[in-house]
């Protein structure tokens, strides 16, 4: 069995890409016993078990650990569909999806191999999964609920020294006449290119990020921030968000270092598509990402997905 190949039908630009065995896939539709999985305690439950479930003998967890910690990131595909999910809302959800839960144990198994589940309150109300959607009346939004704005690329939760360390992307719906890829771009081989003095400045309190407004009730309030922190090596962190209104620099140096490093890191894109059946894992530390602009339909069928954050704690 070849485990690792290249399907251009999942992804874009060279993409790092595993797929999982066939054998492992039919497990998770066997998992039962856990009761509603869009509750933070089931959730915990399973998190808890789902590699000895699915992968107790290590056929592919190893894998993913390694190519995302070689790579920053991977597609990982041939999950089971979630054919029992409802059509893509098109407002707030009111009722989270039941059924299977195949997309929701997809989350739980990748989370499991990096950490452990990860919420803020002011987030989706703590809860771990997360949809993501277009919502009617946000299409100008630069969120997850936006669509008809491109979203620059950023570090996930980057004003906040306690961000996720990783996050976790799987789709239960797309659509090919959308084409909506996730945008990439691994940090690290343009960090190489900088001097000593712009190392420096990225170390140094020289910029200042603006919470979500999730986070801030609506207000704008910005946090004095570092964006990187180069102290444990090659486990380096990695702060940043391109998106309008943001981010602001303290000092021209810092500013003329910032659009250096937005022309550059746009010079170096990846692009992923996911599809239902494969989940997309990011290093938070090492990775930015971002997403094109799209126009929705509102017809039940437009893209969804869902997401988990995870943090390093409690790697099995």
């Amino acid at each position: 069995m070849n485990i690792k190949e290249i399907s251009k039908a999942n992804i874009m630009d060279n993409v790092s890409h595993l797929i999982i065995p066939e054998k492992i896939k039919q497990k998770f539709k066997k998992i039962s016993g856990y009761g509603n999985l869009r509750t933070n305690e089931n959730i915990l439950l399973l998190w808890k078990d789902i590699r000895q479930i699915v992968d107790p003998e290590n056929i592919i967890s190893d894998l993913i650990q390694k190519e995302v910690a070689t790579h920053g990131h991977a597609i990982v595909s041939g999950f089971p569909v979630d054919n029992d999910k409802p059509e893509t809302p098109v407002g707030t959800m009111e009722y989270k999806p039941k059924g299977e839960y195949l997309t929701e144990k997809t989350l739980i198994y990748l989370s499991s191999l990096f950490g452990k589940p990860h919420a803020y309150i002011q987030e989706n109300n703590g809860e771990y999964i997360h949809d993501l959607y277009p919502i009617k009346g946000n299409e100008t939004v630069a969120a997850g609920t936006g669509s008809e704005v491109d979203l620059e690329f950023h570090t996930e939760i980057a004003f906040d020294i306690n961000k996720p360390d990783y996050l976790i992307l799987t789709a239960v719906r797309s659509r090919s006449d959308q084409n909506v890829p996730t945008t990439l771009v691994n940090v690290n081989p343009i960090l190489n290119r900088l001097t000593n003095d712009e190392l420096n400045i990225l170390q140094e309190k020289n910029f200042f990020i603006r919470a979500p407004y999730s986070f801030s009730d609506g207000d704008d309030i910005y946090y004095l921030r570092t964006l990187a922190n180069f102290n444990n090596g090659n486990d380096f962190s990695f702060n940043f968000n391109f998106n309008s209104g943001v981010t602001y620099c303290v000092s021209q140096k810092a500013e003329q270092l910032f659009e250096k490093l937005r022309r550059e890191f746009n010079d170096n894109v990846q692009k992923a598509l996911l599809q239902p059946g494969s989940a997309l894992i990011i290093d938070n530390n090492k990775m930015l990402h971002g997403r094109s602009l799209f126009k929705p339909k509102f017809d039940g069928k437009d893209r969804w997905l869902q997401r988990i954050y995870v943090k390093k704690e409690g790697v099995k």
